[in-house]
């Protein structure tokens, strides 16, 4: 099953990127990068977890997966966003 978690507030930029475990999961976040400034998101990663390094007496193979990213605009700047 995977779960929402989110991970922080971050100034999306043309090099910004997501990345668990051992950089073996990279996501690229440039396609919501727009100029000419950057701005502040909260990303939230739906992951799976899976073995004993992540579910204690688990008998499953140690796994990572990464189903979708979301990326919401903070409350103080929902109200300035243009809506087409």
């Amino acid at each position: 099953m995977y779960h929402m978690f989110k991970i922080g507030e971050y100034a999306i930029s043309e090099r910004t990127l997501v990345w668990t475990g051992d950089w073996l999961i990279q996501i690229y976040l440039n396609k919501a990068y727009l100029p000419p400034v950057a701005r502040r998101m909260e990303i939230y990663v739906s992951m799976k977890v899976r073995g004993p390094a992540y579910i204690k007496d688990s008998t499953e193979e140690n796994s990572i997966s990464v189903d979708r990213i979301v990326l919401v605009a903070p409350d103080d700047e929902k109200s300035n966003t243009p809506r087409n």
